[in-house]
């Protein structure tokens, strides 16, 4: 007999939420990668940095890693060619050397003004037949999932 602990068979990790949150952020990240690629040449790391800079500029780097909750690591390399193929400008902050204050380019600005519309319409997409009602009880889910994350982190 099948039990969360040890599942009979593959069927039975549909029951599980992180199988089935993992499954379908694949399946999201597969298509947005996919999309992003054939029509705006971004990967979609490229992607999230850019819309994050273009909502949040002048940003620096250090408020822009914290809230896109990325590996530091791919986070720096994704930095680094966006400024290197002019898509994001890094300057200097005048009231703290140590910070580098992020903004878009011109060619930035206008690679996310091309991705941008596919993207929400995308969203769209993914939230079709959803009423509001479950797209709010979702969001409840969802916060108490990471709620529950954090509250594990500081428990043993």
């Amino acid at each position: 007999m099948a039990t969360p602990e040890k599942p009979e068979d593959i069927s039975d990790y549909a029951g599980f939420v992180t199988y089935r949150v993992s499954q379908l952020n694949a399946k999201m990240s597969g298509q947005a990668t996919r999309l992003l690629r054939e029509h705006g040449g971004l990967s979609q790391v490229q992607w999230r940095l850019l819309a994050l800079i273009n909502v949040s500029s002048p940003v620096t780097s250090a408020a822009l890693v914290k809230s896109i909750a990325m590996d530091a690591g791919q986070f720096s390399r994704t930095l680094k060619a966006l400024i290197h193929n002019d898509m994001v400008k890094s300057k200097v902050d005048e009231n703290d050397q140590r910070r580098q204050v992020l903004s878009l380019t011109k060619k930035g600005l206008l690679r996310y003004k091309l991705a941008a519309p596919l993207m929400k319409e995308r969203r769209e997409a993914l939230m079709h037949g959803v009423s509001k009602a479950d797209r709010e009880a979702f969001f409840r889910v969802l916060d108490q999932l990471e709620n529950n994350l954090v509250e594990q982190e500081v428990t043993p």
